[in-house]
């Protein structure tokens, strides 16, 4: 498989992985609108469903945990200033999305899409205009 191949896979792998476990726990723990109850509320429908619960925030830190690497690959194919930055800038929005999934689920995912995004474009910047 080529680096292309593998990023490819890696990102559709990152948006299944992620989409999956937030559909996941909207359904099974109405997540992240619990965030809004009260703790006693939150810790009786957590204990009723806690190792889907557990298992679904597994598989956001790990959606999270491979942005890292597809930034890091991405950034390598450019070999410049600009895949450089795309390299930190991926590393920044694993970071974050590690970082904020539990304190602003809906904050942390717009942010990481953000940096992915520049991240995307530094790549196809560095690649095209050179």
């Amino acid at each position: 498989m080529t680096s292309r191949h593998l990023v490819v896979t890696l990102l559709v792998l990152v948006v299944v992985l992620l989409n999956a476990a937030f559909i996941g726990l909207g359904s099974v723990f109405d997540y992240p609108d619990i965030l809004q109850q009260d703790a006693d509320e939150i810790l009786q429908k957590f204990r009723a469903n806690e190792g889907t619960i557990v298992a679904l925030f597994t598989v956001l830190a790990l959606g999270a945990a491979l942005l890292a690497p597809i930034a890091v690959i991405l950034g390598r194919f450019a070999d410049n200033d600009l895949g450089r930055w795309s390299i930190r800038v991926g590393i920044a929005a694993a970071a974050v999305q590690g970082a904020m999934r539990k304190s602003s689920p809906a904050l942390s995912q717009r942010i990481a899409a953000g940096l992915l995004a520049i991240t995307v474009v530094c790549m196809v910047t560095a690649r095209y205009v050179g």
